[in-house]
């Protein structure tokens, strides 16, 4: 598990948290708007690296939080 992450996905990690407390979708179903997310917003041309990013967040959630880089506390 690397602590290092781009700033593309630290990025997008915000953009989920946002997405999980805004309660628009299950976060198994975030992979369409992370596309979006990283094609508009980021003007990234890979969006098919949408479901690495989510599997990236998911599975160092809690390393997330813990250094601060998206904040669980809801609105």
């Amino acid at each position: 598990m690397s602590n290092t992450f781009s700033p593309i996905e630290i990025s997008c990690f915000v953009y989920l948290e946002e997405l999980r407390k805004s309660g628009e979708t299950n976060m198994y179903g975030a992979v369409p708007y992370l596309k979006i997310f990283l094609k508009d917003k980021l003007n990234y041309p890979y969006e098919e690296a949408a479901s690495d990013i989510l599997d990236l967040w998911m599975k160092n959630y809690d390393l997330l939080v813990d250094k601060n880089i998206i904040d669980r506390t809801e609105f």
